[in-house]
């Protein structure tokens, strides 16, 4: 255990002083404050006019639909519609607006405190996944691509423990950035809220509590540490950065592409792709505190314990087969990328 402790020390000491892994928070943390300020700006500007209905054309009006704030056809309907409109058209206009009026209180707690975070964990999810499949590559692999892998295993440090390290370290690494933008979002969206027109009295369609928000934060983090660990196992069988993000990267992105193709031709496939990683990992990450999570079954008709064991055993079989071939194979000297 000691010198696992020790190399994951080294790992953080070396790591932090390369650009890339801040390059990549950066990234992760520009998008999450851009999901929450875009969400507080639609809203600010819904809010502002009560929301918007297109009104049609008509004999005297003719030439293109126009929008007109739900404000002003209240407080003066007759100024902002044509003359000739019809009772039928001013009553469907005035139900709209009801309806637009309603979903205020929805909107507003996507960028509220609990609903900011929900929506980082969905940049995670997504976006997440990306930078930390490229940075567990990197640290992986940049041993081979140095040629420095075989001088550390002469000094005792052993193959197991610098691969227990190298992962130790992308796990602390992985929970710190996760918490962070976490973190981040939750004051980003108190000061939104705080600045942001109150809301209409209605119903609250995303009731979010903290307590089911700390649920979608484990499921989040375990499918990013999931990937971390499956792109770091690729990576030590291919003994390269490049090769070994390349393959993450391409199959996250392809998987879901064939599965779609196959199905086509053989009903069949899409029932396979319900015990690949890919489906898995993004289900797994998908799951949110919402109407469409309610019932804790998601599009692919996937449960959350289904994703998780899936997702669990393609991780630990992925990391075994390659630590046993690492333990076994020569270590060569530089490859680069």
């Amino acid at each position: 255990m000691s010198r696992i402790f020790t190399v994951c020390r080294w790992e953080w000491f070396k790591l932090q002083r390369r650009r890339m892994p801040w390059i990549l928070l950066a990234i992760l943390f520009a998008f999450s404050q851009l999901s929450i300020w875009g969400g507080y700006a639609s809203y600010a500007f819904a809010a502002a006019r009560g929301g918007q209905v297109l009104v049609p054309t008509t004999p005297t009006n003719p030439g293109r639909p126009r929008m007109v704030s739900c404000n002003a056809l209240e407080q003066d309907a007759g100024s902002v519609l044509p003359a000739d409109s019809s009772p039928q058209v001013v009553t469907s206009l005035a139900m709209q607006c009801q309806v637009q009026k309603a979903s205020l209180a929805t909107r507003y707690q996507v960028f509220a405190p609990a609903g900011s975070v929900t929506l980082t964990l969905s940049v995670a999810a997504g976006l997440g996944i990306i930078l930390l499949g490229i940075l567990s590559a990197s640290v992986v692999g940049i041993e081979y691509g140095l040629g420095t892998l075989r001088p550390i295993l002469t000094r005792g440090t052993g193959r197991l423990p610098w691969l227990a390290g190298k992962y130790l370290m992308l796990v602390g690494v992985t929970t710190a950035a996760l918490l962070l933008v976490c973190a981040a979002a939750a004051g980003s969206g108190a000061l939104a809220g705080k600045i942001a027109p109150p809301p209409p009295d209605g119903p609250n369609l995303l009731a979010i509590s903290w307590s089911s928000l700390g649920i979608s934060f484990v499921k989040t983090w375990g499918a990013l540490l999931a990937f971390v660990t499956m792109a770091g196992a690729v990576t030590l069988l291919v003994r390269s950065t490049a090769v070994g993000m390349a393959i993450s990267l391409g199959y996250y992105i392809g998987e879901g592409i064939l599965i779609r193709l196959l199905s086509i031709a053989f009903d069949w496939i899409d029932k396979v792709g319900n015990y690949l990683p890919m489906r898995n990992i993004s289900t797994l990450a998908s799951f949110r505190t919402n109407i469409a999570a309610a019932v804790n079954i998601n599009a692919n008709g996937i449960s959350a314990l289904h994703a998780s064991l899936v997702v669990a055993a393609y991780a630990i079989g992925l990391a075994a087969i390659a630590a046993v071939v690492f333990r076994r194979r020569d270590v060569v000297g530089a490859v680069g990328s």
